[in-house]
């Protein structure tokens, strides 16, 4: 009480007298009425209650909308949305064109459907403290809308749904992995659903039907095969423990399963409908260990942020493993494992990663391999109905997914994408997901070509506040976790990781790379992105059997190599002594070409490099002719024949006294 400045009730009758308001905290504070000549209604919204269908904006959806303003409106400062308000809904109200929060929403009947004026954009619903919907009603949630309720946000007993979108490949042979954002009806307290109570044809707003053939079977609403119903549950990398399921089976929320298209070869992506109970809360996953994987999948309707998911999961979670998430390409048309053409891409605190890109027409004949436009690339947070792979620690635990994790991000924004099919010949193009420890994390991204034509990406991130070491660190690194012939990875305490955390940015730092090739030919690796530098930094690959420095800010390092393993030899470094950067920049002022008329490849040198040596190489890295300089009369500009040569691509490797240099030249 001593706190206040007055209080009044405003008791008509009683507290109002002669324009004044008596102070019923005694402290003597009368209160002045302003612009208020009459008696008015006593019509405090508690709750707010709707009047009749409408537009949620509306004042006249409202009932006493004539003299109050709708729910979420601005606040008296006329900047301020009040997101306090209790709403009571009984009729059918549309919330369209701005976000809604309220403190508690009590859906009695009917329904109130959120949706941007774009059909196919979004809004948020935020309910902070009480959601019922009643049986009955309903709540949907068009396009990308979403619903988040705050961590102590409670879910009513109400047994009404919630209707929520999501588009999954068409392709018969092609797969998701999913999670359901709903519980079927009644079985809220179980947390469970089953498919065929919560999933529908989102176009036709019917049963799916379920069917045992492989085959597709057009029909309305969709048909969707049971044969390819699955959950993981059970030992990593292990093909066995796939558990078959089918579409009554009861599913825990919070763990995935897989489900393929019901549509032609390279149709279209398909529209579901989840109907059921809005998950809310804290929901648990035992697992146990060592060496346990499963697929979970996000419970909500609303997006999840994957880094406060590693965090909050770092005792029960693998150190250096990460979130994956498989995506399959529109060109696949086999139920043939071997042959599936799809890849999983990585996702940590420090960053995302795509999956890499094998040979084109290879089939490595792995369950995670094969060519594809497999291309998207997951975003910090984890859209409604995603599912993905994690490994669990030598101990297990409970896998925890909870409403601090929740957030409102729509995948047209490209920081929460769901990983179904691509459109054909397209590049997914998206803003980069950013890091726990702040927008700060700094990434250097590379991309690796094998002598194949495979492509490899990675990730160095640096964190400036140290949340990374040089070490396997929970959260930061991502094991590579892919099985290719040829391939490139960081080395760390002797395993192989597509990304690596590390500390703050340090110019003398020094991080190994792990080089593995099959075949033999011409290697080239690229820095393809800097991010959250203020100033600009140099990037070299330093060869320590040559002892060289090729800096790759704007050309790539290209080298062609025998088959083997490299697991010493490179590594990225951000500096070098001053000779080799003396030597490295007068070398690219080397001029080769190659002379159609009389069959003769054009070699022209700095005066600063003397050569020794120099070989032709073909693309599989086998030396075509080798000239010892020696044994000539060796001068600054020289002329190499090269006839009966077959035309293509070839990589001229010139040896100093110093280093190796090489240089591309197409022969025609």
């Amino acid at each position: 009480w001593n706190d206040l400045e007055g209080y009044y009730r405003m008791n008509q009758g009683i507290d109002i007298s002669a324009g004044k308001l008596a102070d019923n905290s005694g402290l003597g504070k009368v209160g002045i009425l302003t612009g208020m000549k009459t008696m008015q209604l006593e019509s405090a919204p508690l709750p707010y209650t709707t009047a009749e269908d409408g537009d949620w904006s509306k004042n006249k959806t409202w009932k006493n909308g004539d003299v109050q303003q709708a729910p979420n409106s601005k606040g008296i400062d006329g900047n301020t949305n009040v997101d306090w308000n209790i709403v009571k809904i009984a009729h059918n109200i549309t919330a369209t064109g701005q976000d809604i929060k309220v403190s508690g929403l009590l859906i009695d009947s009917k329904r109130l459907t959120i949706k941007n004026r774009d059909s196919k954009d979004g809004q948020s619903l935020e309910v902070s403290e009480y959601l019922n919907i009643s049986k009955g009603a309903i709540l949907e949630l068009v396009g990308e809308s979403q619903l988040i309720q705050k961590e102590n946000s409670v879910l009513g007993t109400g047994t009404g749904i919630l209707m929520r979108d999501q588009q999954g490949t068409g392709n018969m042979f092609n797969y998701n992995y999913w999670g359901s954002p709903v519980s079927t009806a009644g079985s809220a307290g179980s947390r469970t659903f089953s498919l065929e109570s919560v999933l529908y044809d989102g176009d036709a707003d019917k049963q799916i039907t379920w069917i045992a053939p492989h085959t597709f079977i057009p029909t309305s609403p969709v048909s969707i095969s049971t044969r390819w119903l699955y959950t993981y549950k059970g030992g990593a990398n292990n093909y066995d423990v796939w558990k078959r399921i089918n579409e009554k089976s009861e599913v825990q929320v919070g763990l995935g399963f897989t489900m393929k298209g019901g549509s032609a070869y390279n149709a279209p992506d398909k529209n579901y409908t989840f109907k059921g109970q809005p998950n809310n809360g804290t929901i648990h996953i035992p697992v146990g260990g060592p060496n346990q994987a499963v697929i979970v999948g996000n419970p909500y309707p609303s997006a999840i942020d994957a880094v406060q998911f590693m965090i909050d999961n770092k005792n029960v979670l693998k150190p250096g493993s990460a979130l994956l998430f498989w995506e399959q390409s529109p060109e696949g048309k086999t139920h043939l494992v071997k042959e599936y053409q799809g890849r999983y891409s990585y996702s940590v605190i420090t960053g995302t990663v795509p999956a890499a890109v094998p040979p084109v027409g290879s089939v490595a004949g792995s369950v995670n391999a094969g060519p594809g436009n497999a291309k998207k690339i997951p975003g910090r947070y984890i859209p409604v109905g995603q599912g993905f792979y994690v490994e669990v620690n030598d101990i297990g635990g409970i896998i925890e997914f909870n409403n601090g994790q929740r957030k409102f991000v729509k995948e047209k924004d490209g920081q929460s994408v769901f990983l179904r099919t691509p459109e054909n010949g397209s590049d997914v193009v998206q803003k980069r997901g950013t890091a726990s420890n702040a927008n700060d994390i700094q990434r250097l991204r590379l991309e690796f070509k094998t002598p194949e034509g495979a492509i490899r990406y990675l990730l160095l991130g640096f964190t400036p506040d140290d949340a990374a070491t040089d070490g396997i660190d929970y959260g930061y690194d991502g094991v590579n976790s892919d099985d290719f012939p040829s391939d490139l990875s960081f080395a760390i305490e002797g395993k192989k990781f597509v990304i690596q955390g590390v500390g703050a940015f340090d110019v003398n730092k020094k991080y190994p790379l792990d080089m593995s090739l099959k075949t033999a030919g011409n290697v080239e690796l690229s820095l393809t992105g800097l991010e959250n530098f203020e100033a600009p930094i140099d990037v070299f690959v330093h060869d320590a059997e040559m002892d060289t420095y090729t800096k790759i800010n704007n050309t790539s390092f290209q080298m062609p190599m025998l088959s083997g393993q490299y697991s010493d030899r490179f590594s990225i470094v951000f500096t070098t002594n001053s000779t080799l950067s003396t030597i490295d920049q007068e070398f690219k002022d080397v001029n080769v070409k190659y002379l159609q008329k009389t069959a003769e490849i054009y070699v022209q040198t700095p005066a600063s490099i003397e050569v020794r040596q120099v070989y032709l190489i073909n693309m599989l890295g086998q030396s075509v002719k080798t000239w010892n300089m020696s044994d000539t009369h060796y001068s600054q500009e020289f002329k190499i024949p090269v006839k009966d040569l077959t035309a293509g691509n070839y990589i001229i490797q010139v040896e100093t006294s110093t280093n190796s240099y090489s240089k591309k030249v197409v022969i025609q």
